[in-house]
């Protein structure tokens, strides 16, 4: 988590202006909810995600909401 951390703090100090997190799977991640979370505190001026959806529950996404989640994109590549 730190590693992701200090990546996140050095984008943001080159000017990145916003944050897609991806995959894999993004909601697999343990620590999906404070990377989120982590984005806002920096300051990016969008923080978003791409999923399948295959694990977003009613929980999940209060905690991606309350984090700060600005985006989500729902991937569907098959049937």
């Amino acid at each position: 988590m730190q590693l992701l951390e200090e990546r996140l703090e050095k984008l943001r100090s080159l000017g990145t202006f916003g944050i897609s997190l991806t995959g894999g799977e993004p909601t697999m991640h343990p620590h999906l909810i404070s990377l989120v979370r982590k984005c806002r505190e920096l300051g990016f001026f969008r923080t978003g995600m791409i999923s399948n959806g295959f694990f977003l529950k009613p929980a999940l996404i209060e905690a991606l909401n309350e984090a700060g989640l600005q985006e989500m994109q729902i991937s569907i590549d098959g049937v």
